[in-house]
């Protein structure tokens, strides 16, 4: 999230999001959300260990990449299509009751080319997609008083937030009243094919669980190698969690 120039979550997209679906259901429902965020990569760095961040209770999955699918200076989007198309099927095999959202925030300078890329592929995934570019612009022409809406060329300012809130809440609303609650014998949920085995992984989410040996001691000894793994650092004999 990306507010301030300093760190606060609290005015977040994300967390106004929460607290808005919460007013929302009235206390019928218990809201949770959890967010899964890492700045300045592709958004292909989401289909690594994607089990271990998407619970497979999951409801909903919004994915907030539309400036990590553009990259500076480009005029075309070549490999947008096939990286958003595998995101999803990871996000699939995690949480395959899941409905997934794509959030499409609007960099400075972007085109509207990749909204167009994004939209077919979520026609052909059938997932949906809401863009806050439309809005963006109504805004900036009727209700910001100056304001801006970025805080930089990528992310949206306080203002930015609150409004990309509002217009995803209102599109969960809408989905809601389109969609009463399904019978689990229903509808047949076809899950994605399972991955291939070259493309099987194991997750080590801090680096003392590493498969180093232990040589009688609470920690791995430096220098000891299995499978290929290597301890170079005693971090964890320092105390410093990794």
């Amino acid at each position: 999230a990306y507010p301030l120039k300093t760190c606060d979550s609290l005015s977040s997209w994300t967390r106004q999001l929460h607290d808005k679906l919460a007013a929302m259901l009235g206390g019928s429902q218990h809201v949770e959300l959890e967010v899964w965020g890492k700045n300045a990569i592709r958004c292909t760095y989401f289909t690594q260990c994607t089990s271990h961040k998407v619970p497979t209770t999951a409801d909903v999955v919004l994915l907030d990449l539309q400036p990590n699918l553009w990259f500076a200076g480009q005029t075309a989007c070549p490999r947008c299509a096939q990286s958003l198309t595998e995101l999803v099927q990871y996000v699939r095999r995690a949480a395959p009751r899941a409905a997934i959202l794509f959030v499409g925030w609007p960099i400075l300078r972007n085109p509207r080319t990749i909204e167009h890329t994004v939209s077919d592929v979520a026609r052909a995934q059938h997932f949906d997609a809401w863009f806050a570019s439309s809005w963006v612009y109504l805004a900036r022409r009727n209700y910001t008083n100056g304001e801006s809406l970025h805080a930089d060329t990528v992310h949206p300012s306080r203002l930015g937030h609150a409004m990309l809130a509002v217009g995803v809440a209102r599109l969960l609303q809408e989905r809601l009243n389109e969609n009463l609650p399904c019978d689990d014998n229903a509808s047949t949920i076809v899950a994605p094919p399972p991955l291939p085995q070259s493309s099987q992984e194991w997750c080590y989410l801090s680096a003392e669980q590493l498969p180093v040996p232990v040589n009688g001691s609470a920690w791995p000894t430096i220098g000891s190698i299995v499978s290929g793994w290597s301890l170079v650092d005693e971090g964890g004999a320092k105390g410093i969690k990794k």
